[in-house]
């Protein structure tokens, strides 16, 4: 690392009773490939001893710490980025991290293109979760809809000081999504890098939290009161919100491979809803059919595969164990399956021979959870596979001779011995 007046990237961390995390979000940074790069930790108002103890021992090794009453997320990284010296910042909460090359290439980013606002990565899910976030690629388009810029892209401090930092005043959340519209409105430009740099903790409890409708409103209606022009001109985003509102609904599809590989040309689409559903395709206008693959629906879910029957020309029907079905499912034990992914499909496994002769599909299934409810569907299942593991290893380790004996001495002791 190099002195503070030298560095290019200032990595400001806001930390509140997370100490526990510092040496894995600081050391992530100290990995870093890229030379000029500054760490500002603000503790803001902790609580825990243990976490002002780290913290203070960072201090004595090099690391620059701001202590400060707790104020918020938003007021801590304004107070780090406003004692930064770096060009570039990054704010980095206490329980994430970035990968070893990824200031480097943000930075090379910036100097091939000055233009740029905002540059930011692939993301990866750890903790209790293990995946990829599935973060769309950038457009205005997605923006308006929703946040898909992680917390931790990098930007520059003077966009910073354009914007007026961080709003304190978004205090249910959404100061992230708040900023980057701030930047976005000075008219730069974003780039996201193709590799995985960012890694977002996920706690047993993260997606399970929610905020209160009241609060969404609020939240909205300061997002749209301070960046209407911005949202005026890509007003077509939002309209397509307000239009289907009405016509929300879910898509189920059959891919059918007839030799040219699994396009949309050669597929069947329904609409679905929740719930119970029973559908049948028709194979008969294709010709040659050598793989299947089903969609079921177009988002995260838990669903049940209840029954799946094959028909032939000659009027044979054929019952397919769900068992034998190949997926990307999350999770699948019998006739449940748990997809993590907005693109949850199944493969049958089914010899060319039975291929060729089969004229239509039935497939009943339920769906249970969908989206966000599902998410938080399976990191419930997860964490009591996780807490059942860990009480039939008790319990082997319980079923040991020593402990056997042990138990049957203390029971057969009286009081006084």
């Amino acid at each position: 690392m190099d002195s503070r007046n030298k560095a290019t990237v200032s990595v400001v961390i806001p930390c509140y009773n997370h100490g526990a995390y510092l040496p894995d979000s600081i050391g992530s940074v100290q990995a870093q490939s890229h030379p000029n790069v500054e760490i500002i930790v603000v503790n803001d108002g902790s609580t825990d001893e243990h976490t002002n103890a780290i913290c203070d021992n960072y201090q004595k090794n090099g690391v620059h710490v701001i202590s400060t009453t707790n104020q918020g997320l938003a007021a801590a990284r304004n107070n780090g980025i406003e004692q930064a010296s770096g060009h570039y910042i990054v704010a980095l909460d206490a329980d994430d991290r970035i990968g070893p090359t990824y200031l480097e290439q943000a930075v090379a980013a910036f100097n091939a293109h000055p233009q740029l606002g905002i540059v930011y990565s692939k993301a990866w899910l750890f903790g209790a979760m293990d995946m990829q976030w599935n973060l769309p690629p950038f457009s205005m388009e997605q923006m308006m809809l929703d946040n898909i810029i992680f917390c931790s892209a990098v930007f520059k401090k003077e966009d910073w000081l354009l914007v007026g930092g961080y709003d304190v005043n978004m205090i249910y959340g959404w100061e992230d999504y708040d900023f980057w519209l701030g930047i976005l409105s000075l008219g730069r430009e974003v780039q996201q890098l193709s590799d995985f740099h960012f890694f977002y903790r996920i706690a047993s409890n993260s997606m399970v939290r929610s905020k209160q409708k009241w609060q969404k409103v609020e939240m909205f209606k300061r997002i749209y009161q301070k960046h209407r022009d911005l949202i005026g001109k890509n007003i077509e985003a939002w309209l397509d919100i307000l239009v289907g509102y009405h016509e929300n609904y879910y898509e189920t599809k059959l891919y059918v491979d007839t030799g040219k590989g699994l396009n949309e040309d050669e597929s069947i689409v329904y609409k679905i809803d929740t719930g119970k559903n029973q559908l049948h395709f028709d194979l008969t206008p294709f010709n040659g059919i050598c793989e299947l693959r089903f969609d079921p629906i177009d988002c995260a879910v838990c669903l049940e595969i209840n029954g799946i029957a094959f028909s032939t020309l000659n009027g044979q029907e054929y019952e397919y164990d769900p068992e034998q079905v190949k997926s990307n499912a999350r999770f699948h034990q019998n006739s449940l399956f748990m997809f993590d992914n907005r693109d949850p499909h199944l493969f049958f496994s089914i010899p060319p021979e039975v291929m060729k002769k089969i004229n239509r599909i039935t497939i009943q299934m339920d769906i249970n959870k969908t989206g966000d409810d599902a998410l938080r569907e399976i990191i419930l299942f997860q964490n009591s596979i996780t807490r059942n593991e860990a009480d039939e290893a008790e319990q082997s380790a319980a079923a040991h001779p020593f402990w056997q004996h042990l138990r049957k001495s203390i029971l057969s002791s009286k009081p006084g011995k």
